[in-house]
C-alpha cells in the first residue's frame, strides 16, 4: 500500500507545502489529535551562522529559484509518482484534505470537519466554503468525488491508489459534504491523504485538457502553472486569490514570491557552482560540503530531520542469523556514534536506539532502554557461546569454518563508508565481515531473495504504518527485506491498522517496536538530518519539524 521506498542514502522529505488549517471535527478528535507520548529528537531549525528572525516588512515579488534533478514527467497527480513531479504539483493542487501540524498530529484544511461513524468504515468530509480553482470554479462536493473516482479508474501509478480502491462508495451529500465508505478500517487514511498525491481536481479543467492535462494542470493552491520547457525549467506563477494556508503561517493570504522556478540541474557539481554564483537560491548539503556555508554571510543554514531510518538488517530466514542471539551478538557491536560522527561529519544523521525515529509520530525515547547498546565484550561473549572461537589472526571461526557473513548495500557513497566502518567494528569483535555494493535497482531487487547475511539500507515514511511496509509477513517478497515473521508482531501492527482512536494504535505500535528491539531483526541506526544552505536574500523561510522548509511566510529582501 502506498509508495514504498527503501531509500538508499539519506532520503529528504522537501515539501515545501503552502497549506491552510481548521478545525478539528469532534468526531473524529480522539485519531487526529491522541496524547500518545511524543519526543522531538534531534535539532530543528537555523544553525551555522546563526542570525536573528527575518526583519523587514514582507513584500510580493521576485522568483525563488530552485533546482531539481530530473524533470516532471506529467503534472497529472493521477499518472505518476515521481518525486519531481510531486514537488511541483504540490503547490498547484494544494490545500489537500488535511496537513500535518509541527507536533505530529494531522489537522483538518480543505475539509473544516471530519467524522468517523461508530463502525470506523464511514469518514464524512465537511469542507469549507470559498475555496475556489484559479479558473474559477468552486473546490465542492462534487470536485472531491470526481477527483478520487477518477483516481480509482486510472490513478494505479498515483501512491494513493491502493488507499482509494478501498473506497467503496463516495457520495457528494451535498455542495460540502462528501461521504465515502471504506471496505475496511483504515488508519493511516489521514497520512495518505496529506500528501500532495491527495490534491481535488477541477472536472471542468481534466475534461477540457483531455489527454494534454498532465501539461495544463489546474488546482486551487498558492502558484499555478506559467511555462513549462521539458528538460529546462518549470516556472510556476503566484495564485493572488489564494488564501487558505496552513495555521502555522503567519502569512494568511498568497504568496510573497511572484514565481518560482525549478531548474532541472542533474549535476551536483553544477548546482553547488550555480548556488555559489547567485543564480539559485537552495543547496541541499553532504557530508562533502556540510560546513561549507556556516561562516559565510551570504547564505543561512537550516537543519531539520527527515522521516527516514537508516538500519542494520539480519537475514532472519538464513543460517545462523536465524538465532536471535547471534544477531544481538552483532548488535552488540555496533558503534552507531562514531558512525555518524565518521561517515555523516557528526551533523547530517542522529543516531537512533528505536524502531521509529523521533520525526516520526509513534517515537518514545523510553523504548531505546531495550535496544542492544554497543559493547563491544559483551558481543564477543555472546559469540563465545555460541560456539565462535578466535584463530590466531584474531578472526571467529565455528566448526572449522570462518565466520564471513557478506553485507549488501547500495553504492550510495554514505552508505558505502558505513559499510566499511561495520567492517572495522566488526573485526574488533573478531568477525570478518565481507561487503557487497549493488547498484540502487539491482540491490531492491535481489534482496527479497534472502541471498544476503546482512543488509545496510533505509526507508523513508512519515508514519508509524512504516513498521507494517518493512516488517510485515505480507512484505516478504517485497519490502520486508530481513525476512523476519514474529505472529505477535503481526497483530499488532496489523490491528492498528484499523484503530481509529489515536492513544490505542499508539501503545499497539510502542509494544511492536518493543518486540522489534528484543528480537532484532534490525539494529536502528540513524535518522538523517537535512541541512540546506539558503541565499540571504530569502527571508522569513523556517523548517519543518518532519523536514524540509516552509516558504509561504518568505519573500525576497532587498
Amino acid at each position: 500500500m502506498n509508495n514504498l521506498r527503501n531509500r538508499l542514502g539519506a532520503t529528504r522529505r522537501r515539501r515545501s507545502v503552502l497549506r491552510g488549517a481548521a478545525v478539528v471535527g469532534a468526531g473524529l478528535a480522539p485519531w487526529l489529535g491522541g496524547c500518545g507520548t511524543q519526543t522531538t529528537g534531534g535539532t530543528s531549525g537555523m544553525s551555522g551562522n546563526t542570525a536573528p528572525a527575518a526583519a523587514g516588512t514582507p513584500k510580493v515579488g521576485g522568483t525563488l529559484r530552485l533546482a531539481v534533478t530530473t524533470d516532471p514527467d506529467t503534472l497529472d497527480l493521477h499518472q505518476t509518482s515521481n518525486s519531481a513531479s510531486s514537488t511541483v504539483f504540490g503547490k498547484i493542487n494544494a490545500p489537500v484534505l488535511v496537513f500535518q501540524d509541527f507536533d505530529k498530529q494531522y489537522k483538518p484544511w480543505l475539509a473544516e470537519k471530519i467524522d468517523v461513524a461508530p463502525d470506523n468504515t464511514t469518514v464524512t468530509f465537511t469542507l469549507r466554503q470559498g475555496v475556489k480553482f484559479t479558473n474559477g470554479d468552486p473546490v465542492d462536493a462534487a470536485a472531491m468525488k470526481y477527483t478520487f473516482e477518477r483516481l480509482q479508474q486510472i490513478g494505479t501509478k498515483s501512491t494513493l491508489y491502493e488507499v482509494a480502491k478501498n473506497f467503496t462508495s463516495i457520495e457528494a451529500v451535498d455542495a460540502r459534504t462528501v461521504r465515502i465508505k471504506l471496505g475496511t478500517p483504515q488508519a493511516t487514511l489521514l497520512h495518505d491523504l496529506q500528501t500532495a498525491y491527495g490534491g481535488i481536481l477541477s472536472p471542468k479543467a481534466v475534461q477540457a485538457a483531455g489527454d494534454n492535462y498532465g501539461r495544463q494542470p489546474v488546482g486551487s493552491g498558492p502558484y499555478k502553472l506559467e511555462s513549462w520547457k521539458s528538460g529546462q525549467e518549470v516556472i510556476l506563477a503566484r495564485n493572488p486569490d489564494f488564501a487558505w494556508p496552513e495555521s502555522y503561517y503567519k502569512n494568511k493570504g498568497a504568496p510573497y514570491f511572484e514565481r518560482i522556478s525549478y531548474r532541472v540541474i542533474p549535476e551536483a557539481a553544477t548546482r553547488q557552482q550555480l548556488f555559489e554564483a547567485g543564480e539559485i537560491d537552495v543547496l541541499g548539503l553532504t557530508a562533502a560540503n556540510a560546513n561549507q556555508y556556516d561562516n559565510d554571510k551570504r547564505f543561512k543554514v537550516y537543519k531539520s530531520n527527515s522521516a527516514s531510518l537508516a538500519y542494520l538488517g539480519f537475514n532472519c530466514q538464513r543460517p545462523p542469523f536465524t538465532d536471535r542471539k547471534l544477531r544481538q551478538a552483532l548488535s552488540h557491536a555496533v558503534d552507531k556514534n562514531a558512525i555518524v560522527k565518521v561517515a555523516l561529519g557528526g551533523e547530517l544523521g542522529q543516531a537512533v536506539n528505536t524502531p521509529l525515529p523521533p520525526s516520526v509520530l509513534g517515537y518514545d525515547d523510553k523504548l531505546g532502554q531495550f535496544n542492544y547498546q554497543y559493547d563491544v565484550n559483551k558481543a564477543k561473549s555472546l559469540l563465545a557461546e555460541l560456539g565462535y572461537k578466535a584463530g590466531s589472526d584474531g578472526m571467529l571461526a565455528k566448526d572449522g569454518q570462518p565466520f564471513k557473513p557478506v553485507l549488501y548495500t547500495s553504492t550510495d557513497t554514505t552508505y558505502s563508508k558505513i559499510a566499511t566502518i561495520l567492517q572495522s567494528q566488526f573485526k574488533a569483535a573478531g568477525v570478518d565481515l565481507q561487503i557487497k555494493t549493488l547498484e540502487s535497482g539491482v540491490l531492491l531487487q535481489t534482496t527479497p531473495k534472502g541471498e544476503h547475511d546482512l543488509l545496510l539500507l533505509g526507508w523513508n515514511w512519515n508514519e508509524p504504518d512504516a513498521l507494517f511496509l518493512f516488517l510485515s509477513k505480507t512484505r516478504l517478497a517485497s519490502s520486508n527485506r530481513v525476512l523476519w515473521v514474529n505472529e505477535e508482531f503481526e497483530k499488532l501492527i496489523t490491528d492498528a491498522r484499523a484503530e481509529m482512536n489515536q492513544d490505542k494504535r499508539l501503545k499497539m505500535y510502542a509494544d511492536a517496536q518493543k518486540i522489534v528491539l528484543q528480537e532484532a531483526p534490525w539494529q536502528p541506526l540513524y535518522m538523517p538530518i537535512d541541512k540546506t544552505a539558503v541565499s540571504a536574500r530569502l527571508q522569513g523561510v523556517m523548517p519543518h519539524p518532519a523536514g524540509g522548509l516552509l516558504y509561504h511566510d518568505a519573500w525576497v529582501a532587498g
